[in-house]
């Protein structure tokens, strides 16, 4: 383990330069701070924080924090090569570091990757594609409706308990969504007003 260290921070101190627009961190690339790994489609960003040295997946639109590390003082998040993502106070020191992901293993993947996917989450693969580890993907990513859902409509109460309540009917792919939209319109609820 020790020389898998050792010849992970040799390998460290040739870091690939990123691309700026690049959705994947290779085997022996770091982040270092302010810089920022964007997914494919742009709505998410991975940022190594210059400011408090945290480690943070952003949704774009809002900067609404979708994972982070929670820890402080880093510098630098390199992808190793035996299958552990980490962030170093400093990248040279292995031991400064402040966060893993815990998944070394016993093997040298060059081929293993982080990728930033178009849904928010950070994901870990070894070199044959397999996935390693994870995080949970962006809850607004997640659909409300099951797949193959069909419009329907659905009684909604809107603007519950006000002068303004009113049950009208909307249009929707399930009851969670009709629900949803009765929410965001009015607060009100999938359902007949009571």
């Amino acid at each position: 383990m020790k020389n898998l260290i050792v010849t992970m921070f040799a390998l460290v101190m040739a870091i690939i330069p990123m691309q700026a627009n690049a959705q994947t961190l290779q085997a022996n690339q770091a982040l270092m701070a302010g810089q920022q790994l964007y997914s494919s489609n742009g709505k998410y960003k991975l940022v190594m924080q210059a400011s408090d040295g945290n480690l943070v997946v952003y949704r774009v639109t809002n900067n609404a924090v979708i994972w982070a590390t929670n820890v402080f003082g880093g510098t630098g998040a390199v992808m190793q090569e035996d299958r552990n993502f980490v962030v170093y106070g400093n990248i040279a020191n292995p031991a400064t570091w402040r966060w893993a992901s815990n998944t070394s293993a016993p093997v040298v993947d060059t081929a293993a990757y982080l990728q930033l996917g178009d849904d928010g989450a950070l994901t870990i693969y070894s070199g044959a594609g397999q996935k390693v580890w994870g995080t949970s993907a962006d809850p607004a990513e997640t659909p409300v409706c099951p797949p193959g859902s069909l419009p329907g409509y659905y009684p909604i109460c809107m603007f519950p308990n006000t002068p303004r309540q009113a049950n009208v009917t909307a249009q929707a792919l399930c009851w969670a969504e009709a629900n949803q939209i009765a929410q965001d319109s009015s607060g009100g609820y999938a359902g007949y007003c009571h």
